[in-house]
């Protein structure tokens, strides 16, 4: 008869744990950072005064303006612009943080300067907002252009995917 007998468990939480913590933590960023691409790419240019329709995500009017910019510079003989690195690329300027504690992340627009800060969830769920127009208080109603929500559904089918690399990199 074949058994097996155990003579020692020794089992050490504390190595395990640090381990998959850091694999909870690059998965979550790997994530966040799959979902702002898929957002960001889903943002198209357009003139300012072209607006998507309820329901497409929005378009960005700065990327529209940067971009007649550069082939006005490129027609002149000067070559492109610099990208828009530290600047504020409107809607295009999502950004995402971890919260460790939580093993959670948050994805969204930044605020711009000098705009309300409200107005990611303006934009992903639509809205009732006072602004004031012509000197009066008015109330605008906004629709729905949602580009969190569909970005983090087209990246949801890939986390095992992403549970791999981020579990491939923990334990090099």
């Amino acid at each position: 008869m074949i058994g097996m007998v155990t003579k020692q468990m020794y089992f050490t939480a504390a190595p395990v744990k640090a381990a998959m913590d850091k694999v909870t933590r690059l998965a979550l960023g790997y994530w966040a950072g799959d979902v702002k691409r898929a957002a960001v790419r889903s943002i198209k240019p357009a003139p300012p005064g072209t607006y998507s329709q309820p329901g497409a995500p929005p378009f960005s009017h700065v990327a529209w303006r940067h971009r007649q910019a550069s082939r006005a510079s490129r027609k002149a003989g000067l070559g492109p612009l610099p990208r828009l690195k530290g600047k504020s690329k409107g809607i295009q300027d999502i950004q995402f943080g971890r919260d460790i504690a939580r093993r959670s992340n948050v994805v969204g627009i930044m605020p711009i300067p000098g705009r309300p800060a409200h107005v990611g969830p303006l934009l992903e769920y639509g809205g009732s907002q006072m602004i004031t127009s012509r000197g009066k208080r008015v109330r605008a109603h906004y629709a729905a252009r949602p580009m969190m929500g569909p970005a983090e559904a087209e990246i949801r089918p890939t986390v095992n995917e992403i549970w791999k690399r981020a579990s491939k990199k923990a334990f090099k």
